[in-house]
Formats: C-alpha cells, sequence, structure tokens
C-alpha cells in the first residue's frame, strides 16, 4: 500500500474539514509511514492540523470532519479492502506554532507532506525549523535495524538550555 491508496480518503478529509472550518483552517500535514510511504494494513494516518482561533473550536471542526468521514464512499472503500483508516491527528493553533516548535517538526521537516497550506505558513514554519537545525547541527542518527534518534545539539553541555 502507498500514499495513493490512501489519497481518495485524504482528499475528500480535506473537502469535510474546509465545510466545517472555513478560513480557520490553516494547514494539513502528513507525517509517520504514509507520509514515508511505508504504510500497512494496520497503520495510522498521522497528521498536523493547524487552525486559527480557539483550540476547542480547531479540535470541534476536526472531530465533525472525522465523523462524517466515516461515513463516506471513500471510507467504505478501505474497510472493504481490510484497511481500518485511523487518523491520529496532532491539532495546534497557528498562533501557538507562531510561539513554538513542538519536537514533532523534527520528522515533519525530514519527511512529512504538506497537504494543504494555501498561504505558506506550513512551509515557512518547516523552512524556520530546518534553518534552527542548521544553527544547532542537528543531525539525523540513523540505526542498523532502520530506526532512528536526532542529536538535536550536538555539542549540549549539562544545564545547558535551549529551544528548536
Amino acid at each position: 500500500m502507498t500514499f495513493d491508496t490512501y489519497r481518495p480518503l485524504l482528499d475528500k478529509f480535506l473537502s469535510l474539514l474546509k465545510e466545517e472550518m472555513g478560513e480557520r483552517l490553516v494547514g494539513i500535514a502528513l507525517y509517520g509511514s504514509l507520509a514515508r510511504n511505508q504504510v500497512k494494513l494496520d497503520s495510522d494516518v498521522d497528521l498536523l492540523l493547524v487552525g486559527k482561533g480557539d483550540r476547542e473550536d480547531v479540535e470541534g471542526g476536526y472531530r465533525r470532519a472525522r465523523d462524517a468521514l466515516e461515513e463516506t464512499p471513500e471510507y467504505e472503500a478501505l474497510v472493504e479492502e481490510g484497511v481500518w483508516p485511523s487518523l491520529s491527528p496532532f491539532i495546534v493553533t497557528e498562533g501557538y506554532l507562531r510561539r513554538n516548535t513542538p519536537w514533532l517538526f523534527l520528522e515533519i521537516q525530514d519527511h512529512g507532506l504538506i497537504f494543504y497550506d494555501p498561504e505558506g505558513f506550513l512551509a515557512w514554519k518547516i523552512g524556520q525549523v530546518r534553518e534552527r537545525m542548521r544553527e544547532l547541527g542537528t543531525r539525523k542518527v540513523m540505526l542498523p535495524d532502520g530506526s532512528w534518534y536526532w542529536d538535536v545539539k550536538p555539542d549540549w553541555k549539562p544545564g545547558e538550555v535551549f529551544e528548536l
């Protein structure tokens, strides 16, 4: 299975989110196994959802769109193929991301896919993260089993505080 298997479902989900949230929907990025094209039958769909305004309103828009998605032909088509699409959202507001950088952005800048970003906000944030990673000397360390970890600040000293 590949990203293309999920594309009709994701397109429908985006349509439902736009209906629910309108211009309050800032962006969506996919990450995890789907973005790396390593999806399996039991994989979830990891996504970053960014909205404007109050976080509770953004979460409400997501829930309504997700519930509606489960009643669509796109969802049913995957279920018929033995896939139970499970969305795993990380929901934040635009304001929060202007002030903070969740560690999740290490993964998103590495292998994430921007799925919706009409004003370029996610592209801007990812560029900001990559620049900060360059400043810190961040590197991705690959392990023999294919897993990895991030050495965010290789010259870090005990007691030193830094932000991504």
